[in-house]
């Protein structure tokens, strides 16, 4: 398969990812506004019910407490790993800028930067302006040829913005709940732009030798942990078999996946918008200031409670 074909199927796939994680997002937020004032309510006639003496074991014993208590307590454990993959998505950012900045440059030249370092690397990082990276260490380890195939594989990563949508696919990654083969739904899309990249040196070498020769040299070597948002050349054996021809790597399965799982969002959060099962407080800020400050008024003497709550008058 062609170099362009194969930039085109990862970019299709990765647009099936995005929609996926914005599927996700919007029956999030759907969800999260049906059923967290039923889980607000359901802890504040809790805390009511012990204040002024009534029988929390009524409350507790009525399905409608649960069926407000679970799914609510559960949305929001989901919005928290939202917001925790929201913010290791800024620390990432912050992280990849740092050890960019923090890289000694040595020389510059039109196709890449190198850097003083004793281990060999060579790597694509930013992700806006992505620039490559290539260590002092590599023009040691590597011959012309070989650095000249890993080159032009960081080239297509480079040209096809790589680190932003490799960034991209880990903050999915992170953000959805442990679906069934989400890690093989991700993973694969990182193996299709690697392959992509590896076709596209092997196309503008004329061969597949030095870049598989570059590759078992890297397998010998246990590289330092880089930066999340930095695409770097690395040893992979599925990789390699792909090259000389022992594997073929099938991406559909995945990608129908993929597009199964939105289909599959898509349809529950237009579902999730007929939700009329939680409890919805008339005057949330209301009952949360009662609560707080008043002495001799339980919240089932507010308008609008009484005939959902009549055991909390006990």
């Amino acid at each position: 398969m062609s170099d362009k074909r194969l930039n085109f199927k990862a970019d299709v796939y990765l647009g099936l990812i995005i929609t996926l994680g914005l599927a996700y997002l919007i029956i999030l937020g759907t969800v999260l506004v049906k059923v967290f004032p039923g889980l607000a309510m359901q802890i504040m006639f809790a805390i009511d019910a012990i204040k002024f003496r009534s029988s929390l074991f009524l409350l507790i014993s009525q399905n409608s407490f649960w069926i407000n208590l679970l799914p609510g307590m559960l949305t929001v454990v989901l919005a928290g790993r939202w917001l925790k993959a929201s913010v290791g998505l800024a620390l990432k950012i912050l992280r990849t800028n740092k050890f960019i900045n923090g890289l000694k440059i040595v020389k510059a030249t039109l196709r890449y930067r190198k850097f003083a370092a004793k281990e060999a690397l060579i790597f694509t990082a930013g992700f806006i302006k992505p620039q490559i990276y290539v260590s002092s260490a590599i023009f040691k380890l590597n011959t012309s040829d070989e650095f000249r195939a890993m080159l032009w594989h960081e080239i297509n990563h480079q040209k096809n913005f790589h680190p932003l949508k490799i960034l991209i696919c880990g903050y999915i990654k992170e953000l959805l709940p442990p679906l069934p083969g989400k890690e093989i739904m991700v993973d694969s899309y990182l193996m299709l732009a690697e392959v992509a990249s590896d076709n596209w040196s092997e196309k503008k070498n004329k061969s597949k030798v030095p870049l598989v020769s570059a590759l078992l040299k890297f397998q010998h070597q246990s590289p330092q942990a880089l930066a999340s948002g930095v695409s770097y050349f690395n040893s992979q054996s599925e990789r390699i078999k792909i090259l000389v021809g022992q594997n073929k790597q099938s991406f559909y399965r995945p990608m129908i996946y993929s597009f199964l799982m939105v289909l599959a969002l898509t349809y529950g959060s237009l579902s999730a918008q007929n939700l009329n099962i939680f409890y919805q407080c008339p005057h949330l800020g209301k009952c949360l200031e009662t609560l707080a400050v008043s002495k001799n008024e339980p919240l089932s003497r507010l308008d609008g409670h009484e005939s959902h709550w009549p055991y909390l008058n006990n």
